[in-house]
């Protein structure tokens, strides 16, 4: 999950410095492919960090904020890129992958052939 949101980061950074189109194809590629990649992951790894009774409620309730800053982030973008242009918005796309990738490497926690009651621990 690391690299995915890394390298969508770096695709976001990129978009925001180039005009060309074969460019803008490229770094579109490459920041859908991963920012996908992420999204599957973190769909699978984060249940697994809830202890069982609450794992609908967390699940859900991290699914619902993401839902609200879906609604808000169309306005926000249109917003920053009225008043600052094509490069600071698509920086701001990238600082939100460099957080993420931070804090899953710093905060993120191995499941890899553990239990849900060992994780849950």
């Amino acid at each position: 999950m690391v690299i995915y949101l890394a390298v969508a980061g770096l695709g976001s950074y990129l978009l925001g410095l180039i005009l060309q189109v074969e460019w803008i194809f490229l770094w579109s590629g490459v920041i859908s492919f991963f920012n996908l990649g992420a999204w599957s992951a973190l769909y699978t790894y984060t249940p697994e960090l809830y202890p069982t009774r609450m794992r609908g409620t967390g699940s859900g309730f991290a699914a619902s904020i993401g839902r609200i800053a879906g609604i808000f982030a169309p306005i926000a973008t249109g917003y920053i890129y009225t008043v600052k242009g094509l490069s600071p918005t698509f920086s701001v796309f990238a600082l939100t992958h460099v957080i993420a990738t931070i804090a899953v490497a710093i905060l993120g926690i191995e499941t890899k052939e553990k239990t849900l009651e060992e994780i849950s621990k």
